[in-house]
């Protein structure tokens, strides 16, 4: 099935990588980076912001709009919207994608390359 999906996905500037994110890591900078794994957009969100490219776009998905939270994170910090929303390296917006689910665009505006 990756085989597959490698051959449907292949295009002249554009690579296909499978497998942990941190072992393919050290091919970037990237100029379009998708992550689905909670650690990366959490604990290891700095790690993917050093990966990102500068004008290189990040799309996180599987974010909760603050007006759909559940109870008992009302009136408390969202640490991992606000790094990615306030990244002084990043311009972000969040997107609704259905009325209960949104999703983090960023574009990296200068860095450490």
């Amino acid at each position: 099935m990756l085989d597959a999906t490698a051959q449907t996905l292949r295009h002249q500037q554009a690579e296909f990588f499978v497998g942990d994110w941190k072992e393919v890591i050290a091919k970037g900078p990237f100029q379009f980076i998708f992550a689905d794994a909670a650690a990366a957009k959490t604990i290891e969100g700095v790690q993917l912001l050093d990966a990102l490219a500068v004008g290189g776009m990040l799309v996180m998905d599987d974010f909760t709009p603050e007006e759909h939270f559940p109870e008992e994170w009302r009136g408390k910090p969202d640490k991992v919207r606000d790094f990615w929303l306030n990244h002084k390296e990043l311009r972000a917006t969040e997107i609704y994608l259905t009325p209960t689910s949104s999703a983090i665009l960023a574009t990296k505006q200068k860095g450490k390359e």
